[in-house]
């Protein structure tokens, strides 16, 4: 994983976190291109560098692939299989969070103020991991993610703010971006899309 720190880090203030998971394409390449690919964790720091929303960034690998990801959704992308448990986490996806708490405890992390992203399969990581834990996160920005319809019920009451193309070559959005909206529909989530 790469950690950011923000260049005034230290001096006893308790700093918001940024928690980023990658998509299916950074899984075997070198842990830079976790920062280069999408900049989905260095525009935080960007930004925090030049003191305005300083925060702690978090940017996690999977360095696995084969049907491997922060959820079994990679064995649908990778492999087509119809039954793979797609929201479940793999072993990956529990490390991320073990890290969260790991980090939590190490750093100065204003525990209120704790944020998620990430894309594909990230966005699914992210989903998970907010349905497994609300009174963890302050808000998730899932982008081409799904989520599980039968558990969105657990987001209540976290901002979100979805995104998907509809036209996405890689993560369906018929198949796995409009049962989740209609699911949070249902369950009353609110959500910006």
């Amino acid at each position: 994983y790469e950690l950011y720190l923000p260049k005034n880090y230290g001096n006893g203030k308790k700093y918001p976190l940024v928690f980023v998971l990658h998509g299916a394409g950074q899984r075997l390449q070198s842990v830079d291109m976790v920062l280069k690919r999408y900049e989905s964790a260095t525009v935080w720091a960007k930004d925090s560098e030049k003191g305005i929303n300083e925060c702690i960034v978090i940017a996690l690998q999977c360095a696995e692939a084969n049907g491997i990801g922060w959820t079994y959704f990679m064995k649908f992308l990778d492999f087509g299989d119809e039954n793979a448990e797609s929201y479940k986490f793999t072993k990956w996806g529990i490390a991320a969070y073990n890290l969260l708490q790991k980090i939590k405890k190490e750093y100065d992390v204003d525990l209120k103020r704790i944020y998620m992203t990430g894309v594909s399969m990230g966005g699914f990581g992210i989903f998970e991991m907010a349905i497994e834990h609300p009174e963890e996160f302050a808000a998730i920005v899932p982008v081409c993610g799904g989520a599980n319809p039968e558990t969105v019920k657990n987001l209540k009451g976290i901002p979100i703010w979805t995104f998907h193309a509809i036209d996405d070559p890689e993560v369906n959005y018929e198949k796995w971006c409009v049962p989740t909206l209609k699911a949070l529909d249902e369950a009353g989530v609110e959500y910006k899309k």
